[in-house]
């Protein structure tokens, strides 16, 4: 679950991953973290406390201002959480468009033809293609709780 201790834990893996061919550490730093909308207070208190966490203790929070909280609307899962670096520490993931960057429009409107003729309705097509990868997966973590 996401807490001080295993956000301080997934932030350690992060900055001790090696390169494959030297076996020297890369220091990636990580810069945001994702949560659901579940987590968001929670990751707010961990990251905004002034003090340790979750305890009485007077020492500084470590991880105060560490993070960019980006909170994703759409994630069902109430407890999984993620860590990227930042995309000028490492390329991160590629997005690519086949075609046009623009969204191609198509309309069936003439009055003899299809739906408009039938149903006085004008029909809309859009084409869009593109693809995306990931580029370098060092720079994510993922922590999928059960």
């Amino acid at each position: 679950a996401l807490s001080a201790a295993s956000l301080k834990a997934a932030r350690a893996r992060m900055r001790k991953q090696t390169d494959m061919s030297s076996g020297k550490r890369l220091g990636l730093a990580a810069r945001y973290l994702w949560v659901p909308v579940d987590l968001e207070d929670v990751a707010f208190e961990i990251l905004e406390a002034p003090g340790k966490p979750g305890t009485a203790d007077n020492d500084a929070n470590f991880l105060r201002g560490q993070f960019q909280t980006v909170v994703v609307d759409y994630w069902t899962d109430a407890n999984n959480w993620f860590l990227t670096a930042s995309k000028d520490q490492v390329p991160l993931i590629e997005l690519g468009f086949w075609g046009p960057e623009e969204p191609e429009l198509f309309t069936q409107d003439l009055p003899t033809v299809g739906e408009m003729f039938s149903n006085d309705r004008l029909v809309y097509k859009i084409r869009h293609t593109y693809g995306g990868a990931v580029m370098d997966f060092r720079g994510f973590d993922g922590s999928i709780v059960a």
